[in-house]
C-alpha cells in the first residue's frame, strides 16, 4: 500500500493518534496505541503494532475508532509513505515492555515531527470512566473537525 502511494506521489497529510483500553483475558487492563492516517487522495489507513505484528487496513471514509477509545488527537502532517514503510519494515517483533505498541507509536510520532507526548498515562488503569475521554486537534486551519468516532458514555 505504501509503495502504491509513493509511486503515485501521494503523501500522508493527517494522522490521528488513538489510544484505547482493553482487557487481557477479561481481567488485566491494558492500553493499545495506533493511528488513523489520511493520504492526499482522501483514503484512510489504520496502522497499529501488536503481538501479531503490524496490522493495517484501508478505508474510503474515516473509520470508527476502536471500542474502548480513551484518547484521540488529530495532527496535520506531511510525510512520505516510503518513510513509514521503512519504519514498519525495520520494526522488530513485539516484546513487552521493550518493543510494544506504545514505543512503536512514539517512533511514528517522531517520524512525523510530533515532538509532544500527546497521551500521558497517569497510572489510572481500571480507573477510567467515560468522563476521562479526551479529544483534541492540533494545528491551525483544519476546519470543522467533527466528532472522532463514537466514544460512548454520556
Amino acid at each position: 500500500y505504501f509503495d502504491d502511494l509513493n509511486a503515485a506521489g501521494v503523501r500522508i497529510i493527517e494522522a490521528t493518534y488513538v489510544v484505547n483500553s482493553w482487557t487481557l483475558y477479561g481481567l488485566i487492563p491494558l492500553k493499545h496505541h495506533g493511528f488513523i492516517l489520511r493520504s492526499e487522495d482522501d483514503m484512510y489507513l489504520t496502522l497499529d503494532f501488536s503481538t501479531r505484528g503490524i496490522l493495517w487496513d484501508t478505508f474510503d471514509e474515516y473509520p470508527d475508532v476502536p471500542d474502548g477509545t480513551l484518547f484521540a488527537k488529530k495532527y496535520r502532517v506531511d510525510i512520505s509513505p516510503s518513510i513509514l514503510r521503512a519504519y514498519c519494515k525495520e520494526t522488530k517483533p513485539f516484546s513487552w515492555p521493550d518493543n510494544d505498541c506504545s514505543k512503536w507509536a512514539k517512533g511514528i510520532l517522531l517520524l512525523m515531527h510530533i515532538m509532544e507526548d500527546p497521551y500521558v498515562d497517569n497510572g489510572a488503569m481500571g480507573k477510567l470512566s467515560s468522563s476521562d475521554v479526551m479529544i483534541g486537534c492540533a494545528g491551525r486551519g483544519m476546519g470543522p473537525m467533527g466528532v472522532i468516532g463514537c466514544l460512548g458514555g454520556s
